[in-house]
């Protein structure tokens, strides 16, 4: 019998110190009220267009908080369509995969 292990499941916020073996992040392009909140962000970094602006700022520090947690292992699951955007997936996350 194969042996389970303990599932933890917490919000991008609750991440802030914690650090884990592997870390699954489920994401897509609304978060929040923002219904493009990801999207833009990553449309800014593909269009070299990065603004120094508040929300800008927040995206880079949330993604790095949550990309940050792991330990060993690593994989986001992006929800929505990356089509448009993922030469600047490719250029923060390397191995894109598009399923």
């Amino acid at each position: 019998m194969q042996n389970l292990t303990e599932i933890v499941y917490h919000t991008y916020h609750g991440t802030k110190g914690l650090e884990f073996d592997n870390v699954l992040i489920l994401m897509g392009n609304a978060f929040g009220k923002n219904k493009m909140y990801f999207k833009n962000f990553f449309m800014a970094v593909q269009n070299g267009t990065e603004e120094d602006n508040e929300e800008f700022e927040q995206t880079k520090n949330l993604l790095y908080v949550a990309c940050s947690r792991a330990i060993k292992d690593l994989r986001i699951l992006y929800l929505d369509d990356v089509t448009d955007f993922k030469a600047a997936l490719s250029k923060i996350f390397f191995d894109v995969k598009l399923y």
